[in-house]
């Protein structure tokens, strides 16, 4: 997944439409992500909420890559 090389705007958690944003892809992706726990999320109400240091992380391993 290709990943916006827009710095992320001090923020803790992203929604699933956010994330799916930034990455490129779409919403159901990344919610389905989320529940085969590939993508860590903490669920309030019926909004899954990713920690900004997911994206981090995936920004690290893409920039370890090149």
């Amino acid at each position: 997944m290709p990943v916006s090389s827009t710095p992320i705007l001090n923020k803790s958690f992203f929604t699933p439409s956010q994330l799916a944003r930034i990455m490129g892809t779409c919403r159901q992706t990344v919610l389905n992500a989320i529940k085969r726990k590939e993508i860590p999320a903490v669920k309030f109400g019926k909004t899954y909420y990713v920690p900004a240091s997911f994206l981090e992380t995936i920004q690290e391993d893409e920039a370890n890559k090149c």
